[in-house]
C-alpha cells in the first residue's frame, strides 16, 4: 500500500512537472510584446503595410485585410506564426503564401525593405491582435510617429521610413492598375504617375526621393556615375547573401542613404525576360512608351535599382 502511494506520488509529481514545462515553453512561444515594442510595431505597419492592407475586410481592398492574413496564417504558436509569415514577406512568392486565392485575385505583393528583425516584431504583434473587435483610433495610438520621438531613431532608420512609405504608395498603386488592368495598364500608369507620386512623397517627407537604375525605363532614372558605384556595391553584397542592403553618407548637414530594389514575381511581368515572364502586349506596350527601355531581362531576386533618400540632419 504505501508503495502504492509512493508511485502514486511519484507520477502526480512527474505530470506537475511536464505541465509545469509545457506551461514555461508556450509563455516563450507567446511572450506579449512591450508597449515600446507595440508601438514600434505599428509605426512599422503604419509605414510599409497599411498603404495596401487595411485592419478589416472591404469592398476597396486591393490586398488581403489584416483579420484574413491573420486567420491564414494562424497557429497557437507565436514562432511558428512568425516563422511563417517572415518568410514570405522576405522573398514574396506563391509558393510561399498562405492565402493561394489571394494571390490569384491580387496577385504577389511587392517586396518590402524591412530589416528580418522589424517583420518579426510587426509579425509579433498581428499574432496577438484581434482585428474584428480592434478599435482602429486604438491602434493608430500606438504608432511610434506619435508616440516615439523622431530624434530617437537613426538616419539608416529614418532613411528607411521614407523610402519604405514611398515604395508601399507606388506598390500600392501598381496593385490596383495590374488588378484592374493586367501589367498593360501597369505599364501605363508607371508611364505617367511613378515619378510623380514619388514626388509627392518626397514633398510630404520634406526630402529627396528618387528611384535610380543602371538599366532605367525612364531616363530620368539613370543612376549617376557616384551611384552606380554604390549599386555595383549593392549587386555584388547581394551575391553574398546580404539583404535589405543600405548605405549612409553624411556630408555637413546633409544625409543621403540608400536602400536596394530587388526583384520579385510580381516585378518580373514588366521587368523579366520576354516571351517567358513579360506577355507580348505587355512588351509592345513597354517598346511603344519607352523606345530606350533597358528595364528587361532580370531573374527574382536580383538589385534592380535603388532608392535614394536625402534631408537635413535637423529635420
Amino acid at each position: 500500500m504505501k508503495e502504492k502511494h509512493i508511485l502514486t506520488s511519484t507520477l502526480l509529481l512527474v505530470l506537475a512537472i511536464v505541465i509545469h514545462a509545457c506551461q514555461t515553453t508556450t509563455e516563450k512561444e507567446n511572450n506579449n510584446l512591450s508597449l515600446e515594442e507595440k508601438q514600434k510595431a505599428v509605426g512599422l505597419f503604419q509605414d510599409g503595410c497599411a498603404s495596401c492592407h487595411s485592419l478589416t475586410s472591404s469592398e476597396k481592398q486591393i490586398a488581403p485585410a489584416m483579420d484574413e492574413i491573420r486567420k491564414a496564417y494562424w497557429s497557437n504558436s507565436q514562432t511558428e506564426f512568425s516563422s511563417k509569415m517572415t518568410k514570405f514577406i522576405l522573398a514574396p512568392s506563391e509558393e510561399l503564401s498562405m492565402i493561394k486565392k489571394a494571390v490569384e485575385k491580387y496577385g504577389i505583393m511587392p517586396k518590402i525593405p524591412f530589416k528580418e528583425e522589424d517583420i518579426m516584431l510587426v509579425s509579433k504583434l498581428i499574432h496577438e491582435t484581434d482585428f474584428k473587435t480592434l478599435k482602429e483610433e486604438d491602434w493608430l495610438a500606438l504608432s511610434k510617429k506619435n508616440n516615439i520621438s523622431e530624434d530617437s531613431i537613426s538616419y539608416e532608420e529614418k532613411g528607411r521610413k521614407i523610402a519604405n512609405g514611398t515604395k508601399a504608395t507606388l506598390g500600392k498603386n501598381l496593385m490596383k492598375a495590374i488588378h484592374e488592368g493586367g501589367s498593360v495598364y501597369a505599364v501605363e500608369f508607371c508611364n505617367t504617375k511613378a515619378i510623380a507620386l514619388t514626388d509627392s512623397m518626397a514633398g510630404a517627407y520634406k526630402a529627396l526621393v528618387k528611384r535610380v537604375s543602371d538599366k532605367p525605363r525612364n531616363p530620368e532614372n539613370m543612376a549617376t556615375n557616384d551611384e552606380l558605384k554604390i549599386l555595383n556595391t549593392f549587386k555584388e553584397k547581394l551575391a553574398k547573401g546580404h539583404k535589405n542592403i543600405t548605405e549612409v553618407q553624411t556630408q555637413n548637414e546633409l544625409v543621403t542613404a540608400y536602400y536596394s530594389i530587388e526583384t520579385n514575381q510580381m516585378c518580373l511581368q514588366c521587368h523579366g525576360k520576354p516571351q517567358k515572364d513579360i506577355a507580348p502586349e505587355t512588351f509592345t506596350k513597354i517598346n511603344k512608351l519607352y523606345p530606350n527601355d533597358k528595364a528587361v531581362g532580370y531573374d527574382e531576386g536580383q538589385v534592380r535599382g535603388m532608392f535614394v533618400v536625402e534631408f537635413e540632419k535637423g529635420q
